[in-house]
């Protein structure tokens, strides 16, 4: 049993080190219109602040509420994120946000439409 002590002692140093590399962060808010009003159906895409904009642009849709939960993974170390909110009809929404910010409010401006 002794030669198979160190093998399992390296694996298990090994599964610990590499569960501390990755992370998830949780966001949540809610998105809104100029009356505050929640809208439904707006587009969240976030990613590493410091990263080009993902290739997919698919992300977390908010709730008919206007409410929405999302995520990012496995990318250590990350304090700070870009998020794009956007939905037709509205200007989109870029900012800056803390990993794991959980009190996020986006208002949307309807887009101005121009007369012809």
């Amino acid at each position: 049993m002794k030669p198979l002590t160190l093998p399992m002692l390296l694996i298990v140093m090994l599964i610990t080190a590499t569960a501390g590399c990755s992370s998830v962060y949780q966001f949540a808010g809610i998105v809104v219109d100029g009356q505050g009003i929640g809208i439904d159906g707006a587009q969240i895409v976030l990613y590493p602040h410091d990263a080009n904009k993902p290739e997919s642009t698919a992300g977390q849709e908010t709730l008919s509420d206007g409410t929405f939960e999302s995520s990012w993974c496995c990318t250590p170390g990350v304090k700070f994120f870009r998020m794009t909110v956007s939905k037709t009809g509205y200007d989109d929404d870029n900012r800056i946000v803390p990993g794991d910010e959980r009190n996020i409010r986006v208002v949307l401006s309807r887009k101005n439409k121009v007369s012809e």
